[in-house]
């Protein structure tokens, strides 16, 4: 592979660098044996970081400095000159797109310390000679939980983040748990009772407990435990999210910055350094506007759990009467008969069924590009209604790297 090649390689990564000076520095040392590594499909974990700290060393020309001392420097130079991309050292497409979420979620959380009172300990970030210091590049993007939750509050980035296996799996099982309770009363389990012109399908005590509790009362209780889960979730995201003025933080980074010196940092560089903090603090401040930031952030939160909880309000709403009614029936009527009003079961039916069209009603209610869609279907404008919905689901899975660290 030729060096300029892997030149176009880290250039997205590698900020103030230029291919011809990146050109030049290939050229010399042993790096080009390290970048083969990159391309190697049999390379370890451990071996690729080995490799990406050395090519980080070499073209920095800091042999003797570690990977998260020259992420720090690169960050501070940043911070100063009010630019805020982080730096990250992408060896493949896919962990580009890892190590850029994890570089922006420590970033975010580091700057926007002072106004949501969280520990940058806690985010991956250490404490070293010049402040606090980035974890090296190719550990884990973010914890589990994080992904779990953004999967659950994002809907529309699962074309994005599912395989079609997966998807297949799930449509599968969701096919087989149906068959399950439609299928044995064919085969004999239980008896149709048919009276005063109403059809009532196996009306068997045991068969009506099975039925209910798998196609209503066990997937009802999982949503409605998930639901729970994101609903403390935002509960936690709303406690971290005060804002306060700026000058509060700036007071609390210094005497934070002051108590993260080691002891052999100086008494007289101190304040040096305590102002050049503070000063990158006050240029990304004025860049980000935090305040109005983490408002955005924290609305988007309340209005996908209050869109859910629409959701759980209305199938609840529309199914539970029938459901009760179907669970009860054949206990207190027996099941030769009925002893329902043919009124009062139509009824109850119906308000199941018109679940069904209220789900899409109120997604449309709470989402500007499926508005959009039922527009374009209602006009007949078919030709670019996939395409946009692709789109908003790539757009929603790049927002999804801006919000702060959940834990569910």
């Amino acid at each position: 592979m030729k060096a300029l090649d892997k030149a176009k390689i880290l250039k997205a990564a590698i900020g103030g660098h230029g291919k011809t000076t990146l050109f030049d520095r290939f050229c010399a040392g042993d790096i080009d044996e390290h970048m083969d590594i990159f391309l190697d499909i049999h390379a370890t974990k451990d071996v690729v970081i080995r490799a990406g700290i050395a090519i980080f060393q070499h073209i920095y020309h800091a042999p003797g400095t570690t990977l998260g001392a020259i992420r720090y420097n690169m960050f501070s130079r940043k911070a100063a000159a009010g630019l805020i991309k982080p730096e990250t050292l992408p060896p493949t497409e896919g962990a580009a797109t890892q190590h850029s979420l994890r570089a922006d979620l420590q970033t975010r959380d580091w700057m926007l310390l002072q106004s949501m009172s969280l520990d940058p300990s806690d985010y991956g970030w250490m404490v070293g000679v010049h402040g606090y210091e980035p974890v090296p590049t190719l550990d884990p993007m973010a914890p589990e939980e994080l992904l779990r939750y953004l999967g659950i509050m994002r809907p529309l980035t699962y074309p994005v983040r599912q395989n079609g296996k997966l998807m297949a799996k799930m449509v599968l099982t969701v096919w087989l748990l149906s068959a399950s309770i439609t299928l044995p009363p064919l085969f004999g389990w239980a008896t149709n009772v048919t009276a005063e012109r109403v059809c009532l399908i196996s009306q068997d005590l045991g068969y009506t407990v099975y039925s209910t509790t798998v196609a209503f009362y066990i997937p009802t209780a999982v949503m409605l435990l998930m639901y729970y889960r994101i609903y403390r979730a935002a509960q936690v995201s709303a406690a971290r999210h005060k804002f306060i003025s700026f000058s509060r933080r700036s007071s609390r980074l210094g005497r934070q910055t002051a108590a993260a010196m080691p002891g052999e940092v100086g008494a007289e560089q101190r304040p040096a350094m305590r102002e050049r903090l503070l000063q990158a603090c006050a240029a990304l401040s004025r860049l980000l506007r935090p305040d109005r930031r983490q408002a955005s952030v924290f609305k988007r939160e309340q209005k996908a759990a209050r869109t859910l909880g629409v959701i759980m309000g209305a199938f609840t709403f529309c199914w539970l009467p029938f459901f009760l009614l179907s669970a009860a029936r054949p206990f207190v009527c027996g099941v030769a008969r009925s002893c329902v009003p043919i009124r009062l079961e139509r009824t109850l039916l119906w308000l199941g069924y018109a679940n069904s069209l209220l789900n899409p009603l109120i997604y449309a209610a709470f989402n500007r590009d499926l508005r959009a869609t039922y527009w374009n279907l209602l006009h007949c404008r078919y030709r670019h209604i996939n395409r946009r919905l692709s789109a908003a689901g790539m757009h929603e899975a790049l927002k999804a790297k801006e919000r702060p660290h959940c834990i569910v």
